[in-house]
């Protein structure tokens, strides 16, 4: 596990400080764009306006942000020209960090369109800490928000919450199949766990707020074989405040690293997955299939539905009742425990399974090449990005620094194998044993 940063630099083609610090001095205005998994966001939100080496002090940034919070489209501009750096993200699914990206040929994603009469003029805010103009971007319809304005743009780099290969999902009448990676680098960053979440009228057997299920329980609701058989909430020993004990089953649609996550983890006993109903019908007397394209539209199904239960991004702030349930007992972070690295004891310690490396995807080949042929230095600036995010864990009390994680897998659905991790927080906050037990 050790040797996956030296890997990874490597990876990136860093000679050194100095020679991407020369590249980047030569070239003019640059722009980075992004797209992929929702964990992504986190980044654009908040490594570049904290992080000098990316965005510095010559001039006060603009940060133009969609309405959604966490926000799905972000840009920041930073500096001035002739030296101004533009950073756009996309947030959509992991597997537009692979397919935005295709062999031999260049592609498109939607970013903010900030001219937008839609996006309007930037005022005076605090994000991260650093004083910002902002934007925040948002249509309206009949009084209601329904879209941020968007246009297609070329893709630089791409993100996924999964490897390739666990992107292999039937689900909504749409399945993927693993998207080709030959001319790709996928670079771990970060373990990012997610969440198990329940509606707000979900209750345990006592009548109280449920919050635990078993794995066993989770793949019978998931694969609809508590439904099949006219069960509910009721069948599994749980109940609901309402009269209607219907389990409505939250799911994302194929594409999300989310739901591949779900798949190699919880789900992981061959089979499961085939019996998810591929449309928003009923699989059975007693759930309802509703399927989400975002982690923004998981989170409405989840709170707007009091039977509910569905997954997502554990750093996901939940309202009106609706909260994240542990699996088997374990939390992906526990807001019992110390601020940092602590909270993510469960998932550092190998207990909770549900999790996966966030990655940055990138060409083998440079990017101020074909097919990109991107402006002089754009490749530099990538590098340069991905090595600041190695360094920086914009959410330490949710997602685990693998510096001071003690299990590894090589693949999504593991097995774990454990370590010894020598980095130097090795020896903060709580350990584990080899067995996994904590100490």
């Amino acid at each position: 596990m050790n040797s996956t940063k030296p890997m990874l630099f490597a990876s990136l083609g860093l000679v050194g400080s100095l020679a991407t610090t020369v590249n980047l001095a030569q070239a003019a205005d640059l722009v980075l764009n992004g797209t992929g998994s929702s964990a992504g966001r986190q980044y654009a939100a908040n490594l570049v306006p904290a992080d000098l080496a990316l965005c510095d002090n010559t001039a006060v940034p603009t940060v133009f942000q969609s309405h959604e919070v966490p926000p799905n489209r972000t840009e920041w501009q930073c500096g001035t020209t002739p030296n101004k750096r533009t950073y756009r993200y996309s947030a959509t699914a992991s597997v537009d960090g692979f397919i935005k990206q295709p062999n031999g040929a260049s592609a498109q994603a939607a970013f903010l369109d900030i001219n937008s009469s839609d996006c309007p003029s930037a005022t005076p805010a605090v994000v991260n800490g650093r004083a910002v103009n902002q934007s925040i971007c948002f249509h309206l319809s009949a009084g209601t928000t329904v879209a941020a304005p968007s246009v297609n743009m070329i893709v630089h780099y791409g993100a996924s919450d999964v490897k390739a290969s666990s992107l292999n999902i039937t689900a909504n009448g749409l399945t993927i199949t693993p998207p080709a990676t030959g001319h790709l680098n996928t670079n771990p960053v970060v373990s990012v766990p997610f969440m198990i979440a329940v509606g707000s009228g979900v209750r345990g057997g006592s009548g109280g707020a449920l919050n635990n299920l078993t794995q066993a329980e989770l793949r019978q609701i998931f694969s609809g074989d508590v439904q099949a058989e006219g069960g509910d909430w009721t069948t599994l020993g749980h109940n609901t405040n309402t009269s209607d004990k219907t389990i409505v089953v939250c799911q994302r649609t194929a594409g999300s690293g989310t739901l591949a996550t779900l798949s190699q983890t919880i789900m992981q006993s061959p089979g499961w997955f085939t019996n998810i109903n591929p449309t928003q019908d009923l699989v059975g007397p007693g759930t309802l299939n509703i399927f989400n394209p975002s982690s923004s539209n998981m989170k409405d199904c989840i709170q707007n539905n009091p039977n509910s239960i569905g997954y997502l991004d554990d750093d996901t702030t939940l309202t009106g009742g609706a909260h994240q349930v542990a699996v088997d007992g374990f939390l992906p972070s526990n807001p019992g425990l110390t601020a940092g690295i602590d909270r993510t004891r469960d998932v550092r310690c190998g207990k909770y399974i549900y999790w996966a490396d966030w990655n940055i995807v990138t060409r083998k080949s440079t990017i101020d090449g074909a097919p990109i042929n991107a402006a002089p230095g754009t490749q530099a600036l990538l590098n340069l990005y991905q090595s600041r995010a190695v360094v920086t864990n914009p959410l330490p009390n949710f997602w685990a620094d693998q510096t001071n994680t003690f299990v590894l897998k090589n693949s999504d659905a593991g097995p774990h194998h454990w370590f010894t991790p020598n980095g130097a927080g090795a020896d903060a906050g709580t350990k584990c044993s080899n067995d996994g037990s904590i100490q």
